[in-house]
């Protein structure tokens, strides 16, 4: 889903160092060296998860209170609650308010930091973790109506190796000294951008006539994200997709509301070893995209109609990701 945390208070100018303060600080003073782990030493644990519009959902228990429902969401950083019912279970005796950057044409969510959390997902335990509190419900109808409350992303994948296996609806979280890659699986090396998972690699769009080589592009792997494939309309690379394009329409619905931009008809793409068919491309237009581009030079991602075909590794500690065919 894309997003950013900044001060309610941080001036425009200057709005990307008072950003990158503001996210070393919550380590500092809501999460320290705390974060989640494996109770009882284990190598291992898998949880079993709900595939909802492409999105990875899972049940969570928040600080002792009722389970509830998240999703497992690699394009935000912090823990996100949204609604007021389990707002009950969070102190927010030393507190902040904070907005979210993320995609679409609306205003920025303003919510607040609640620190010292504990967070429990079967046999994965979280202590000691910021939350960021939202009043309002959650911006997706789908997930409002299926009880999600809660989005999960970049704290949860730095202690361990994650697979996630589409095919049979399991995330592993397994610690980091038992892992050893399947070496017949693709191999991306990964860079952390603002604790989002990105790849650089040359894409190449082929029809029957031709193929279009692409420049060197940073792609997000967004598991937050229902769609195939976004790209950012000021992206270098954007006039390749245009060829065949839709007229404006809206595209989707980011953290921050409605993305606009154009879709085109379906592309055969490689993404570096990677071969994909009938992909439909989302050019998002220069307000819903505008942080991200202007921010980190970035170029688009890749969402979970795509990711859902693989068995997904994602090892954020040693910078790599591994993309498997399931046999079927």
């Amino acid at each position: 889903m894309n997003t950013q945390l900044t001060n309610v208070s941080a001036p425009k100018k200057g709005m990307l160092f008072a950003l990158l303060a503001f996210l070393f600080s919550i380590t500092a003073y809501g999460e320290g060296s705390a974060g989640f782990s494996l109770v009882d030493d284990k190598k291992e644990t898998k949880i079993s998860f709900t595939l909802i519009n492409n999105l990875i959902v899972i049940p969570i228990r928040l600080n002792n209170g009722q389970i509830t429902k998240a999703v497992v969401d690699t394009g935000v950083r912090s823990v996100i609650l949204y609604g007021k019912y389990h707002r009950k279970n969070l102190d927010f005796t030393n507190t902040r308010n904070v907005k979210i950057n993320g995609l679409g044409r609306g205003k920025r969510q303003e919510g607040k930091l609640s620190v010292n959390n504990v967070l429990r997902i079967g046999d994965v335990l979280g202590e000691g973790l910021g939350v960021v509190s939202i009043d309002d419900i959650i911006p997706f109808e789908i997930l409002h109506n299926e009880g999600v409350e809660v989005i999960l992303g970049y704290q949860l994948f730095s202690n361990f190796i994650i697979e996630i296996d589409y095919l049979n609806n399991e995330i592993t979280f397994r610690n980091p000294i038992y892992f050893a890659p399947n070496l017949e699986a693709d191999h991306f090396d990964l860079e952390l951008i603002d604790t989002k998972p990105y790849i650089t690699t040359t894409l190449k769009i082929k029809n029957e006539h031709s193929v279009l080589q692409a420049n060197e592009m940073k792609i997000l792997l967004d598991t937050g994200a229902a769609l195939d494939m976004m790209i950012y309309s000021n992206s270098k690379n954007a006039k390749l997709f245009t060829l065949n394009t839709s007229s404006k329409v809206a595209i989707g619905q980011g953290m921050n509301g409605k993305i606009d931009g154009k879709i085109t008809s379906q592309l055969d793409i490689d993404i570096g070893q990677i071969e994909l068919s009938d992909i439909v491309v989302s050019i998002a237009d220069k307000q819903s995209g505008k942080q991200h581009r202007k921010f980190f030079g970035v170029d688009g991602l890749i969402g979970g109609n795509v990711l859902k075909q693989y068995k997904v590794t994602f090892d954020y500690i040693n910078g790599d990701v591994y993309l498997e065919k399931p046999d079927i």
